[in-house]
């Protein structure tokens, strides 16, 4: 596995889709076509051009939205997402525009690997199940899901991050599981809590979503 993604902080699932994507070897619209076999064709998530792995992380405006709110999130302002249309690949974007040397540079990978994970259940989403959700609700998600990471060892990523606002719940529920473990070393301590909040994390972003749906819904 590549330095671009062994390095930064992100649980295995999401360097492996980095690494798979890097390689150009996930299944978009493009790759299928090239072999004839059945695909989406345009894009799911702007329904605009042909997708790829290219245009699913870095170019899609839906995809572009998504950073832009990130980047005003998280003060990152040397990201100049206009430029990113100059990229033809996954590989040359992460290498010029993500990996590049700078002062965050580590935090700005796990941040890519996140992203590019959930553009791509997003994607799947829409593909095979017909379900949809909105910029908007999205970046909550990404959001809620970068604190968690921050909080279970992404020491980069929590320097540009505030994580005060994690729930109360998230630390009853870790002291509880802590002190009904048996574990004592450092490593084990450090994996309970890692796959503890990265499964807590589904649940608490459904809600988030849901409560953001019904605001929205009010709201209009």
């Amino acid at each position: 596995m590549p330095p671009l993604v062994w390095k930064p902080w992100a649980t295995p699932k999401y360097k492996f889709f980095a690494w798979l994507v890097l390689q150009n070897r996930v299944w978009t619209a493009d790759r299928l076509a090239r072999r004839g076999w059945p695909n989406c064709g345009l894009c799911k998530l702007c329904n605009q051009r042909l997708e790829s792995a290219a245009h699913l992380l870095f170019k899609c405006r839906f995809s572009i939205r998504i950073w832009n709110k990130l980047k005003l999130w998280l003060g990152l302002h040397q990201i100049d997402t206009a430029l990113w249309q100059q990229f033809h690949s996954v590989k040359e974007w992460w290498k010029k525009a993500i990996h590049k040397k700078g002062p965050h540079r580590k935090a700005l990978a796990s941040l890519t690997m996140l992203v590019s994970w959930e553009l791509w259940k997003e994607r799947n989403a829409r593909v095979f199940r017909g379900h949809s959700v909105t910029v908007d609700m999205m970046v909550t998600k990404i959001k809620n899901e970068a604190r968690l990471w921050c909080f279970a060892g992404a020491k980069a990523l929590s320097s540009l991050i505030s994580c005060d606002q994690i729930p109360l719940f998230v630390f009853l529920f870790l002291f509880s599981a802590l002190a009904h473990t048996k574990t004592h070393t450092e490593k084990e301590k450090t994996e309970l809590y890692t796959h503890f909040l990265i499964d807590l994390s589904a649940s608490w972003m459904q809600a988030q979503a849901l409560q953001d749906l019904s605001v929205q819904r009010h709201g209009s």
